[in-house]
């Protein structure tokens, strides 16, 4: 008998940060039985997607079209409340609730906020997209009968940017696949790429997409020019993501470096090429300004490598004292820990062996039956 409704809308397929929450989610209820449980409403170019991950659960088709961000708003707000009704459901569950919410629904709602990047990162969304974030999802949010979060920093926002008390946020924090992202022979590695990717024998690697100011290109490119100038490394550094919003700046930032001939643009890569690109490089950098939680930095640590990353937000709470902390802000910073990283074999080890016991503090198990208990509570 289905129970609970479950919007995939803002998974993007499996292809993103939320769809990895979300299928990694529904892969442990698959193996538990709870899945059939569920009713999965989704975009039909998913359907074949969604049944892979989980086969037991019911699927209600949607129109096309959805996924787009006005269409997609406007369903969730005025369809999916009827849906609900319709079919009864005792829950809703939103994967995605910083993104999409309904006004009102006939049952009690549970969503995961997984940032307010858009109210932290001002410039971010264009000005009709910041409105939508600033002045109705709050309201959205403020309905949901539990609030579902992936980070102590994520729920610090939601309390001070929504006014949501802290005892009505349930922090259940994501994990990296272990059994994917495992040690392995960079050399190994690096074969199984070369007929996709032109790779450096040695490299540095930051995978996000390329999105300016958020993500931090423009200060990291200026950081390893400064690195070049000042001391001699075998290793080039490789961005590896689309182009995103504000790309223009970071191609700028890309024309005007001295070291241009040194930064590799990989452009997509496919998921399941990501734990090889990490196994294969001599260090990973990860200077985002804002992350809800920072799922590629337990990915890199769990493929056994040496990492520097951002002092910000959620991900000096996800590395611990695993990795290099540095402000984002400050190319000098990066620079340091970059050369540390580079030229520091013993640093690099502990890094290695630190990274990889921190990655197993983490697991998808847990946050699934912490999802299912909130889902599941009568708590008001």
């Amino acid at each position: 008998m289905v129970e609970f409704g479950v919007s995939t809308y803002g998974a993007d397929g499996g292809r993103s940060g939320i769809g990895s929450y979300l299928s990694e989610i529904l892969r442990v209820w698959e193996r538990q039985g709870k899945t059939r449980r569920l009713e999965l409403l989704l975009d039909p170019e998913e359907v074949d997607y969604w049944r892979g991950v989980a086969p037991s659960a019911r699927q209600r088709v949607q129109p096309r079209g959805l996924r787009r961000n006005v269409p997609g708003v406007l369903w969730h707000l005025l369809m999916l409340p009827w849906i609900a009704w319709r079919q009864g459901y005792r829950r809703l569950f939103l994967c995605a609730s910083n993104r999409r919410s309904p006004w009102w629904c006939p049952c009690p709602m549970v969503g995961t906020v997984h940032d307010l990047a858009g109210l932290r990162m001002p410039g971010k969304y264009s000005r009709w997209h910041h409105l939508y974030l600033s002045k109705l999802l709050p309201r959205l949010i403020r309905r949901l009968r539990v609030v579902l979060t992936v980070s102590q920093a994520s729920a610090r926002d939601i309390e001070e940017l929504v006014g949501i008390p802290a005892e009505r946020v349930v922090v259940t924090p994501l994990a990296a696949d272990l059994q994917r992202f495992s040690p392995g022979p960079p050399a190994e590695a690096r074969q199984r790429l070369q007929a996709d990717y032109s790779l450096p024998e040695h490299y540095v690697l930051y995978l996000a997409r390329l999105e300016h100011p958020g993500k931090g290109h423009v200060p990291l490119i200026e950081a390893w020019d400064r690195l070049l100038d000042e001391v001699e490394v075998k290793a080039d550094l490789v961005l590896a993501g689309s182009p995103w919003d504000g790309y223009a700046e970071i191609e700028a930032a890309l024309a005007k470096a001295r070291h241009r001939e040194r930064i590799r643009l990989l452009g997509f890569v496919q998921h399941a090429h990501i734990p090889d690109l990490y196994r294969a490089a001599d260090a990973v950098v990860f200077p985002s300004f804002y992350e809800g939680f920072g799922l590629p930095v337990l990915e890199a640590m769990g493929c056994g490598r040496a990492l520097a990353c951002s002092n910000r937000a959620s991900l000096p709470e996800v590395a611990g004292s695993a990795a290099l902390l540095f402000d984002p802000a400050q190319p000098t910073e990066i620079r340091e820990a970059l050369q540390q990283l580079l030229q520091n074999p013993d640093l690099k080890a502990r890094l290695e062996v630190a990274g990889l016991q921190r990655a197993q503090c983490f697991s998808w198990e847990k946050t699934a039956d912490q999802t299912w208990t909130a889902l599941t509570s009568e708590r008001e």
